[in-house]
């Protein structure tokens, strides 16, 4: 389904997420078609695949987006995309802009790790592509933090630092002050090996009487929910649509991530005044650089030393954030950089 609203500039909106409504990487993509339609722009959101991969949007259907619409704004990160949109951009003479969400698991403080390394197989088949096909993103780049521009760029070629752009994901602005005195933390998102859900676990367990509820399902959640179903401090509740009840009640975060581009789940926990327990990467570091009181970073993926820093935080009080926030990722924020980006465009009704 598509929902349209009325020209504003010569140019209709794609926004192509891979999948249609989980994951931060889609919350985007509705935010921003939300957030298009509401000043009178004609947006339609698009996704690849459904909840279980299987692919929605063939060939055919693709050609139709790119016929119709005049921007395809895309959110995809799979390499045989990249070429697809890159030649109907082409083909239809189009403008395509490509957000980067992730830097492929690739951090720069193992840059030096062999090519053939998951992540880094993929950059460097991006680079060699980047060489072969020129603006093979676009005609404009968006990273979703500096720690994804300063990995990803490196490996981009033919690109100015002007069509390189940081436009940080948005969260809402809400009213909402979490407590960190019911002694609940909270693991949010995809339970997948990266996240490392399994370090909150033992962290926990290694605390007297904190308990913990995991909000998310992914590979590893039946494996830990049958692993630790006789712990009762460790609630396991699956895939949530987190509303602002439940955010009122989440004082503490823990996020031992081993790589994210930029996370939702982050910025909407430090919104609500909410502690942040996360792992030593650069995504991470930056909100660190903006939010020392209430972010605490371990330096390892150590579960003791996320059982001592979760001790010392349980009844912690924070300052409060909501400005901070509002001045870097709220909503009126991205949208208001992402139509100037959009207008520094040229089209070609």
């Amino acid at each position: 389904m598509c929902e349209k609203g009325q020209f504003v500039f010569s140019g209709s909106v794609a926004i192509v997420t891979p999948f249609g409504s989980k994951g931060g990487v889609e919350q985007v993509g509705i935010n921003l078609k939300k957030l298009l339609i509401s000043k009178n722009i004609d947006a339609c959101k698009y996704h690849l695949f459904d909840d279980d991969g299987k692919e929605l949007l063939g060939l055919k259907i693709l050609i139709k987006i790119f016929k119709k619409h005049d921007i395809i704004h895309s959110h995809v990160y799979n390499i045989k995309y990249f070429f697809i949109f890159w030649m109907l951009s082409l083909i239809f003479n189009r403008q395509l802009i490509t957000t980067f969400h992730s830097t492929f698991g690739c951090s720069r403080f193992d840059i030096k790790r062999p090519f053939w390394k998951s992540g880094y197989r993929q950059l460097s088949l991006i680079k060699f592509l980047s060489l072969l096909c020129p603006h093979l993103f676009g005609g404009k780049i968006i990273f979703v933090s500096k720690s994804v521009r300063d990995i990803i760029g490196t490996y981009i070629s033919f690109y100015k630092s002007d069509d390189m752009v940081v436009i940080y994901n948005p969260t809402e602005m809400t009213t909402i002050s979490s407590t960190t005195i019911n002694n609940e933390v909270y693991f949010i998102g995809r339970l997948s090996v990266e996240k490392n859900p399994e370090i909150v676990i033992k962290a926990i367990l290694e605390t007297e009487n904190i308990k913990v509820n995991i909000l998310g399902d992914g590979p590893l959640y039946h494996p830990l929910k049958e692993k630790y179903a006789l712990y009762n401090r460790v609630s396991f509740w699956g895939w949530t649509e987190i509303n602002n009840e439940i955010w009122g009640k989440v004082g503490i975060v823990i996020m031992p991530s081993e790589y994210e581009g930029f996370s939702l789940t982050a910025i909407d926990a430090i919104e609500k005044n909410s502690i942040l327990i996360c792992s030593n990467i650069p995504s991470f570091l930056e909100l660190k650089k903006m939010f020392n009181q209430q972010v605490f970073i371990v330096d390892c993926i150590d579960y003791i030393k996320y059982a001592d820093i979760l001790n010392k935080c349980i009844d912690k009080k924070v300052p409060d954030a909501k400005d901070t926030v509002s001045e870097n990722f709220s909503m009126d924020k991205f949208i208001m950089k992402t139509l100037a980006l959009y207008n520094s465009m040229n089209f070609n009704k």
